[in-house]
């Protein structure tokens, strides 16, 4: 697993991940670079956990520029049914975790999808919100350090370079400690259509 986390309001949707792909069996580092966050033109999407399927998912999800919020998550909800059983070769089921941000009704909405031990945990949220999803080596990982350096306040607006920095500020602490992410920054924003 890895760092990534969504900030929602109605006004954007700021997507901030690392870079590093390692392999859970042998903790190789496979890529420092690879995008776990993409924008399209209707959501953003950010998927993390087991290397094979972050790729596989990705992989299955091309050729969606004019998708619906609705139907990336629904297209999301039928891979993680198919890959919620999946084994690494050493026999252990995967883990991972899949968001989906976009606008709906005029306000931003976010979709999170965990598989983990072949169960999958679905939840949503409304604008003004946020979902973090921390690598397992990641010791602080009880308290969120995003919604701390924001002090989040649901009535108060967050301006999106405030909401970038401590994204960026996060990703950067958690680096230091966790072996599965690294310092590169990716960083996506969706505006309100």
């Amino acid at each position: 697993m890895s760092f990534i986390n969504f900030i929602v309001t109605d006004k954007y949707i700021s997507a901030v991940s690392d870079g590093q792909l390692t392999n859970s069996i042998t903790n190789e580092i496979v890529a420092e670079d690879y995008k776990k966050i993409r924008k399209y033109d209707n959501c953003i999407i950010g998927v993390t956990g087991d290397t094979y399927v972050t790729q596989a998912i990705f992989d299955g999800f091309t050729n969606y520029e004019n998708i619906t919020l609705n139907n990336a998550y629904k297209s999301f909800v039928n891979m993680a049914e198919e890959y919620k059983n999946y084994k690494d070769p050493l026999d252990k089921l995967i883990s991972a975790t899949i968001m989906i941000a976009g606008f709906q009704n005029n306000e931003g909405k976010i979709f999170s999808i965990q598989i983990e031990n072949s169960s999958i945990i679905y939840s949503s949220s409304t604008s003004n919100t946020y979902g973090t999803s921390y690598p397992p080596d990641f010791i602080k990982h009880t308290k969120d350090i995003v919604y701390d350096r924001l002090k989040f306040n649901s009535k108060e607006r967050i301006y999106l370079k405030v909401a970038k920095q401590a994204q960026i500020d996060s990703l950067l602490e958690v680096s230091q400690s966790s072996k599965t992410v690294n310092d590169t920054i990716f960083h996506e924003v969706l505006f309100h259509p």
